[in-house]
């Protein structure tokens, strides 16, 4: 069968009220098979802004209450070994979390930044295994979580303006609660 006989036979069924009728319900369902797909791609992104965002919400308020992170649990602390997140334990944590919304360990990363009360960046950086992040009692603490996420259906990398990987950006802002030096 030729393509000129191919395309006979759609001319004829489309002048057929039966061919219209399936054609509209064919063109139908494909429609609601790509808003299904975006749905689905949409749910899936928002319930990792959620998940990561409660994380990010609670490691900050753990290095607020701590006064920002350290690799050895600081001499004196209240409550101690378990009162005190160290910066191996926070990134167990967020690393925990990353993986089960579907991050790899290289698509994403844990950034700090120490802010004085007159604006000023103290110290910023990468959270690290080994980083040592004290921040000084009254300054803000930066928490940003950035990491690249794929659409999961290609439905809406074809949307313009909507590309395959995208980044996700989640920040929060505290103030370091913990006076480390009661002499000062």
């Amino acid at each position: 069968m030729g393509f000129s006989e191919r395309l006979k036979k759609i001319v004829n069924l489309v002048k057929d009220e039966r061919g219209v009728t399936l054609l509209e319900y064919v063109i139908g369902l494909l429609m609601f098979v790509v808003f299904v797909a975006f749905s689905l791609d949409i749910l899936f992104v928002a319930t990792r802004y959620h998940l990561m965002g409660r994380e990010v919400n609670d490691i900050a308020r753990a290095l607020s209450v701590q006064s920002g992170t350290t690799a050895e649990v600081p001499y004196g602390f209240p409550g101690g070994d378990d009162a005190y997140l160290t910066s191996s334990e926070i990134l167990n944590r967020i690393t925990k979390t990353a993986r089960a919304v579907g991050f790899e360990d290289h698509e994403w990363e844990l950034y700090l930044e120490e802010t004085d009360a007159n604006g000023n960046v103290v110290r910023s950086g990468v959270l690290t295994e080994k980083s040592n992040f004290p921040v000084d009692y009254l300054n803000k603490i930066t928490v940003h979580f950035r990491g690249t996420y794929r659409w999961s259906n290609s439905a809406a990398s074809g949307i313009p303006g909507i590309g395959r990987e995208r980044t996700m950006s989640i920040k929060r802002v505290v103030m370091a609660e913990y006076l480390r030096n009661y002499d000062e």
